[in-house]
Formats: C-alpha cells, sequence, structure tokens
C-alpha cells in the first residue's frame, strides 16, 4: 500500500468534522438526517436528498425511541460476543440464522405492502426488529479479512466519512485501531483517515498530537475551537500552534473559532510564521472567528503591546491556493494583505474603523473575478468620507457569484453596497434585519438586479408602518409596498422562499396583483409575483399566520407543493395546525421535516443549476 494514498473518500465539504461550528447568523443550521428505520404514522415526512413519494415517517422523538431500540438490542446481541475463527459448524448455523431472518424481512413487507395504505403495528414492529436484527448479524459471514488492503481502506474511509457526528466520527475512528492487529495495521499506514483534526481533547491533546503524526505529509483539515464556558488561554493555544506551524504547508483547510482577544491575536501573530517559512502552501480555506461579543476586548488588553497594530494576514504573504476566506469579529491589516482568487468571502462583525477601506474591498473583488458566494454580516468596506448618498463608482463586474448575504446594515450603506457589484447570475440572496427604516430606497436600487434569483432568504423584515389608517392602526406607505412588489416582479424565477420573524405587511407583498398595484410593468404578462414559487422553509413565526399566506398563494393561482420545517419549528405546531397547513398546499404537496445537517435537496439543485 502506498504511503500516501490520494485522498479517495474525503469529507463532504460542509460535513467534515473541521468545518465549523458556527454556521452563518441568517442560514437555518442543518445536520445530515438519521436512516429511517419504520414509516408509522406521524405529523411529517422527513426529508430526504433525493425525490420519492410522500410517506409516513418519525418525528424527531419518535426517531430518537426507534434509535434508542435498535442500539439496545445491538449492546444485547454483541454483548457476549468474543472475537474468534469461526467454526465450519457455526458458519452453516449463522447461514441458516440469516436466511432466516431474510424470508422473515421478505414475508412482512409482503404483507405490508398487501393491507396498504393501513398499518398495522404488530406488522411494522416485528419488521423493524427483523431489519435491525440482520444489520447487526448478517456481517458474521463476511470473510472482510481477505479483501485487498487498498479495498479496505477504502471502506474504512467511507464508514468513517459516513458519521456526521463528529464523536462518533472520532469513535470509530478508533475502533478501527482497536478491534485487531490486521486492521490496526491498514488504519494506521492511510494518513488520510486522520487528516482531519480537531483540537479538541483535553490539555495535553494527545489524541490530536497522534492524529497528526498519523497524517503524515496527506494534506490536513484542522479546527482549533473551544468553549464560552471554558475559553483557551494564550499558552494553551501556544501548544497547539507550535506542533502545528513546522507542518503548515501540508495543511488545506484551517478552522480557529475562540472566544477571547489574546488568544485569537496570538493565532494571527504567530501564523505570520508562513512568511518566513518559504514553503509551498496548500492552505485553500482559512476561517478566523472570535465567538466572544462582538465589539468588546476582554482580556489582558492587548497584550503584547505590539498587538494594538493591526496584523496582516499570513504575514503578509500572498497564498495563490487560499480560496475561501472567512473572518468573524476580528481585526485585520487589509492594506498589507493580500488577498486575490477568492471564491468565497466571508466577513462578519468588523467595525467600520477596522474593517477594509473602500478601495482595498474593490481591489479584493476585482482580484476574484470568481468568486461564488459573498457573504457581509455587520462587516463591509467604510466609507472614508465617502457621501453615502453619492453613487460615483461603476460596479464591479462578478460574473460567477452565485450566492450573497446581507445582514444588519442600515438603508444608505445597503445600497453602497449593492451598487459595488454586479452580479447577473446570483441565484440565491439572503436578507437579514431590514426593520426599524424604511427601506424603500434600498429595495428600489435592488430591483432589476437579480433576474435569475431563484432562491431568497428574509429574516426579520418589515414594512416601516408610518400612516394612520382607516382603524386608528399604523400602516406602510404604500411606496414602500410597491417598491418591494416591483423588485419582486423583476425576479420572476424565486423558486425556494426561505423566512422568518417577517412581518404580515411584508408577507402580504407577495400575494399583491402587479397589475393593480404598479403603473410602469417590468414583467407586463405577468399577474402573479413569484410565478412558480413552490417552495417554503420557514420558522420564528406564527402557523396561523403562514397557514392564512399558503392559502392565499393556493387562491390567486401558485400554490406552494412543499414546506419544510425544523425540528424546532415542528415541536410548536399542533396536528390541527399541521392539517390545516397541509390543507393550504397544491394538489399533493405535503410538509417535510428537516432535520439539522442538509439543506432540502430542491434548494441546493437551484442554486447549483445554471
Amino acid at each position: 500500500m502506498e504511503a500516501n494514498p490520494p485522498p479517495r473518500a474525503q469529507p463532504p465539504q460542509g460535513q467534515g468534522p473541521a468545518d465549523p461550528g458556527r454556521p452563518p447568523d441568517f442560514i437555518p443550521t442543518t445536520e445530515p438526517q438519521g436512516s429511517n428505520p419504520v414509516a408509522i404514522q406521524a405529523p411529517y415526512t422527513v426529508a430526504n436528498t433525493g425525490e420519492r413519494r410522500p410517506v409516513p415517517a418519525l418525528n424527531a422523538r419518535q426517531l430518537r425511541y426507534y434509535m434508542a431500540i435498535a442500539e439496545k438490542r445491538q449492546q444485547l446481541v454483541i454483548k457476549d460476543w468474543v472475537p474468534h475463527v469461526a467454526s465450519p459448524t457455526e458458519r452453516l448455523q449463522w447461514k441458516a440464522e440469516t436466511q432466516q431472518l431474510i424470508t422473515s424481512i421478505k414475508t412482512l413487507e409482503a404483507e405490508k405492502d398487501r393491507i396498504a395504505p393501513r398499518l398495522d403495528g404488530n406488522i411494522e414492529t416485528t419488521l423493524f426488529m427483523a431489519r435491525v436484527d440482520y444489520r447487526i448479524k448478517f456481517a458474521r459471514l463476511f470473510r472482510f479479512n481477505e479483501l485487498p488492503n487498498e479495498i479496505v481502506c477504502n471502506i474504512f474511509a467511507l464508514v468513517s466519512w459516513s458519521i456526521t457526528d463528529t464523536a462518533k466520527s472520532i469513535e470509530a475512528r478508533l475502533w478501527l485501531t482497536w478491534t485487531c492487529r490486521h486492521w490496526r495495521k491498514i488504519a494506521l499506514n492511510d494518513t488520510t483517515l486522520w487528516n482531519v483534526i480537531w483540537w479538541r481533547d483535553p490539555p495535553i491533546f494527545s489524541r490530536s498530537m497522534a492524529w497528526l503524526e498519523r497524517a503524515g505529509h496527506a494534506p490536513k483539515d484542522v479546527r482549533i475551537s473551544d468553549e464560552a464556558e471554558n475559553p483557551m488561554k494564550p499558552e494553551v493555544l501556544r501548544v497547539i500552534l507550535d506542533r502545528l506551524i513546522p507542518r503548515i504547508s501540508t495543511v488545506r483547510c484551517l478552522i480557529i473559532i475562540l472566544h477571547e482577544w489574546d488568544s485569537i491575536l496570538l493565532a494571527i501573530d504567530q501564523l505570520r510564521a508562513i512568511r518566513i517559512s518559504q514553503q509551498p502552501m496548500t492552505l485553500q480555506r482559512f476561517e478566523l472567528h472570535r465567538a466572544g461579543p462582538p465589539w468588546v476586548q476582554l482580556g489582558l488588553g492587548y497584550n503584547p503591546g505590539t498587538y494594538r497594530v493591526s496584523m496582516p494576514l499570513f504575514g503578509g504573504l500572498a497564498i495563490p491556493s487560499l480560496r475561501n476566506l472567512s473572518l468573524s469579529g476580528v481585526h485585520v491589516d487589509w492594506a498589507n494583505s493580500p488577498l486575490a482568487n477568492l471564491t468565497i468571502l466571508d466577513l462578519r462583525k468588523i467595525p467600520m474603523d477596522r474593517a477594509p477601506s473602500f478601495l482595498q474591498f474593490r481591489a479584493i473583488l476585482s482580484e476574484s473575478r470568481r468568486l461564488y458566494k459573498l457573504i457581509l454580516d455587520g462587516a463591509g468596506p467604510n466609507f472614508d468620507g465617502r457621501n453615502l448618498e453619492e453613487i460615483d463608482f461603476p460596479p464591479i463586474h462578478l460574473p460567477e457569484l452565485r450566492s450573497l448575504a446581507l445582514a444588519d446594515f442600515s438603508v444608505l450603506y445597503g445600497i453602497y453596497l449593492i451598487s459595488q457589484i454586479s452580479a447577473p447570475e446570483l441565484r440565491d440572496l439572503t436578507l437579514l434585519n431590514m426593520a426599524g427604516e424604511d427601506y424603500t430606497r434600498f429595495f428600489e436600487a435592488l430591483t432589476g438586479l437579480t433576474p435569475k434569483l431563484r432562491v431568497l432568504t428574509i429574516f426579520n423584515a418589515e414594512l416601516q408602518a408610518t400612516l394612520m389608517g382607516p382603524n386608528n392602526t399604523l400602516e406602510p406607505n404604500p411606496k414602500a409596498r410597491r417598491a418591494v412588489v416591483r423588485w419582486l416582479e423583476a425576479a420572476p424565477q424565486i423558486t425556494f422562499l426561505r423566512f422568518g420573524s417577517l412581518h404580515r405587511n411584508f408577507l402580504e407583498c407577495f400575494l399583491a396583483n402587479p397589475a393593480e398595484t404598479l403603473t410602469h410593468r417590468r414583467y407586463p404578462q405577468i399577474n402573479i409575483l413569484c410565478p412558480i414559487l413552490m417552495f417554503l422553509e420557514w420558522q420564528r413565526m406564527d402557523a396561523n399566520i403562514v397557514t392564512e399566506w399558503s392559502k392565499q398563494r393556493k387562491t390567486i393561482g401558485a400554490p406552494l407543493q412543499k414546506m419544510y420545517i425544523n425540528q424546532q419549528t415542528a415541536a410548536t405546531v399542533s396536528t390541527d395546525a399541521h392539517q390545516a397547513l397541509t390543507d393550504s398546499l397544491g394538489e399533493g404537496g405535503h410538509i417535510l421535516l428537516l432535520r439539522p445537517g442538509h439543506k432540502a435537496p430542491e434548494e441546493t439543485s437551484l442554486q447549483d443549476d445554471d
């Protein structure tokens, strides 16, 4: 076997243990769903990554219950098992038991199909237990150790990376080395099995240190993080960096998420060693998040004193391989941090006096023409004393930009941001926290800039109520409503909508008839806004409001086909409310439960489809 075999089964982007634990605040957290061992009557159908017929499925509580039963059964079966070479008699006995289980499963499945759609609880339970037993016992017959080592390596990798729970993924790799000498030798010789290293074990980090050694020269995905109640001190971080920096040229992904300023500043300082190492770098993804209070520095106060001056990333060295950059709540010397050829730029919670200048920000965008995703959350270019009312600069053309997220911005600053970008191929737009001001001018500026938009996410938005209505209640200015309607009319390809904490007056804009609301029409042939909107994901909303809105979409001739909700939202929806939501959908429509980990399959396909 090769000393450094190619990375055959690396964890998918967004699922590896080295991925950040803190996703964008305005994008719902997700986690991959587990298997669905039995179909029973439940309020929700579990979302999967492929289209299939709607069937009754487990809700979160039931899933945990059945998984616990399967785990208990497995422990009962294997508790007295002693590994040994099977005798011929044992092999015949196991083969007979396995064949009997297969026969039982097929018989039960046939009976289940015969009485469908009726469900028999006894059949479901017996079938579930038979499948559990089969999964546990059938492998006894497989002559695994006779497989070639390279096949075993692939199996080990697939098993390790298919476990999305980080703790269990770590445990699984340890089990591979504990089972027998043969497995241990194969596992330890496969450097790609150990190249995802999360420094979360207690100091002195014996496990992480061992994995770093086992990874050898393989490309490494490294994550260093702490917890709010137990923040990592600089002296502890220094121990990690002293071992990591000499191998920094083999690090492909480096994610650091810490709570205290002093440790974050130490990380920036120590990474300046990259400049003097003169080693070719393979770093593709770098994330540095300060997870503490956004604008407040706690700790020793820029200790040492040289930390008072912002430091450049990587000592000011340009890293040609770097494609993904994410900085949150940290300050760097932008003037001496050469950044180019990025595909993802993610900036969050950076105050204006520490943000890149107008020219620096535009230089980064101009040198990253293949930028695919841009996230600006409470961060962005400062305006260097510029008058935000004057847009006297041309937009930078970003032909590859598909995803844009803007959060926590004022009206004028929002216009300042979108005026700097030309993204005609934009597919995915996220807007967060548009309340407290009249955002009419922002939507007017946005109109026509997103003709190919397919996925829209809006959280915490409302039309500011300024006029007294007939019932002595404040109502939004009709001009604000027209601005949103005109923007939506100019984005006729919106197919997937996600919202949360939306005011009724904003939701109602999706129900407006543009022919009655607008005088000058961009698409006069369209009388329904978002005419192909079929998929909705919602949270932090009253189910009755969502039901009424969905009903009205159905009334105007644009019914929803699928509705996604997460586990937290599902826990707040009663059986009656669930039925009302289902009735509000189009014919054959149904509600899907999104467990943390996967986005809706339609969202992914709409974002990627050209």
